[in-house]
């Protein structure tokens, strides 16, 4: 079984063009972690991506976003190597990424959260984000088209470091 979540990048053009929010969680799993505002899908979302997406964003960083002004830029299915033998990788979350450049408030950090700050999408900080994100990220953020882009990401240790394989192209494909 699979977690299926949500993350929302706030976007806006800056001095040396467009700029993405990114936050730094503290907390176990994700301490120091750049990444915009995000989640697992709850019951109160009855199912609706972009409806998590927003309440999400409104819990991480007080700005209200409409799912009407979301866009889909991609969905990755992300695969964790298994602790039994044979190793394996299993389908361990399905996290659904968007951005918007309307919002109503002023990011601040709320709860479980260290800071917000504002990088161009030219230039993001991949050393401080999730390790497969220089691989896709920058695709979903200037891609021309409306289709989202759809990754697979397998990862080759526990603690999620370690890109052992990576797959950019349609959801349809067979993954090897």
């Amino acid at each position: 079984m699979h977690t299926v979540a949500t993350v929302c990048f706030l976007s806006r053009e800056g001095e040396n063009g467009r700029e993405i929010l990114l936050r730094k969680r503290k907390s176990r799993r994700w301490n120091g972690i750049l990444n915009g505002c995000g989640g697992e899908i709850e019951d109160e979302d009855k199912g609706n991506l972009k409806a998590c997406a927003c309440r999400k964003t409104l819990e991480e960083s007080g700005c209200l976003a409409l799912t009407e002004d979301l866009l889909h830029i991609a969905t990755v299915d992300f695969y964790h190597l298994t602790s039994g033998k044979p190793r394996s990788h299993s389908l361990r979350w399905k996290v659904h990424y968007f951005t918007t450049d309307k919002w109503q408030g002023d990011p601040r950090p709320l709860d479980g959260f260290e800071n917000f700050d504002w990088f161009p999408v030219g230039d993001l900080p991949f050393e401080q984000m999730m390790s497969d994100t220089r691989y896709w990220l920058n695709h979903a953020l200037n891609q021309k088209d409306l289709s989202p882009l759809y990754a697979r990401v397998k990862y080759g240790d526990f603690k999620q470091k370690t890109v052992s394989e990576i797959y950019i192209g349609e959801e349809s494909k067979q993954y090897i």
